[in-house]
């Protein structure tokens, strides 16, 4: 990325409908395609291996556990204002993009 992550991550949010769209997104590689197109390349595999991280492991709070139910993505219920930044973060870090 040539951005600095704050840049990025403050460009991405303010894009309305990109927001919307990963608010509702249904799956990992959902969220990479529509990274990918604003020019993040972060695969599937990479937002699920943060997203474990991010919940401990696998340990998820009992809220989580209702939000999850039946499947669902793990990352529509958390607010893409929250996750965004730590997802760009964590994947400059380690080299991941």
């Amino acid at each position: 990325m040539t951005k600095n992550v704050e840049e990025l991550t403050k460009e991405l949010l303010n894009d309305k409908e990109l927001v919307a769209k990963l608010e509702n997104a249904e799956n990992a590689q959902e969220v990479s395609e529509l990274l990918a197109g604003k020019g993040v390349e972060i695969s599937a595999e990479q937002i699920e291996a943060f997203l474990a991280k991010e919940q401990g492991e696998g340990e998820l709070s009992e809220e989580n556990l209702e939000n999850v139910a039946g499947g669902a993505f793990k990352l529509r219920y958390l607010n893409p204002f929250y996750w965004l930044g730590r997802l760009l973060a964590a994947a400059t870090t380690s080299g991941m993009c």
